[in-house]
């Protein structure tokens, strides 16, 4: 009989990261697959997400912003953001607005889709949000009519979004926010301000060690 005595202590392990490329030809995908990344979105001259999901094949924008999948009503899509359903329970469209500075990346489902997928009939929209940065970094773009023709002064539309990440106290919890500003004319004596978006995220990378 050997008898030995061992000393509990703690260990710290280094953060392990694993990276991983998506292959070319997805062999389990049941589906038709449209995935927008993050320097895409950037890269693309489109003032929201549905002028994104617009350019995908089998995509139809209609008046008011109302999008058709492959023939279906525009109540038929189902949006997720991070997991969750954002569907407007009245007239099922999407239920908020989200500026393109807080995608990191979205996906578009259409045809044949598996169960897991409810209350959608045409298609299927997920919408997979940003994490904030190490450092801190910002955006802010306006675009506007006002700038002396009259054909376009006429309308009266000017539009404001920006966005800020960065750490919070520490580097270990991450911020980001994101908002957008539209203003655009109508036959109303004050026009038409809205609101677009403001989106806050907050993201915590502290992970106990044992």
């Amino acid at each position: 009989t050997l008898s030995v005595q061992l000393n509990s202590e703690s260990i710290v392990v280094g953060e392990v990261v694993v990276g991983a490329t998506t292959p070319m030809v997805q062999r389990d995908v049941t589906s038709s697959i449209s995935v927008i990344r993050r320097d895409q979105i950037a890269a693309l001259p489109v003032s929201n997400f549905k002028d994104l999901l617009s350019l995908q094949a089998g995509v139809v924008e209609t008046g008011g912003n109302n999008l058709h999948i492959r023939g279906g009503r525009s109540n038929e899509v189902a949006y997720l953001v991070d997991g969750i359903y954002v569907k407007d329970p009245l007239l099922g469209n999407l239920a908020l607005e989200i500026g393109n500075d807080a995608i990191q990346e979205m996906s578009l489902l259409s045809g044949t889709f598996n169960a897991e997928y409810g209350n959608a009939l045409s298609g299927v929209v997920n919408i997979v949000t940003r994490d904030g940065d190490e450092n801190f970094t910002g955006r802010l773009e306006a675009r506007t009519s006002e700038f002396g023709v009259d054909r376009y002064t006429d309308l009266h539309e000017s539009r404001v979004n920006g966005s800020l990440s960065g750490p919070l106290f520490t580097n270990k919890l991450t911020f980001f926010v994101s908002g957008e500003v539209d203003n655009r004319g109508s036959y109303l004596p004050y026009g038409y301000d809205k609101l677009g978006s403001i989106f806050t995220k907050l993201n915590s990378d502290i992970i106990p060690h044992a």
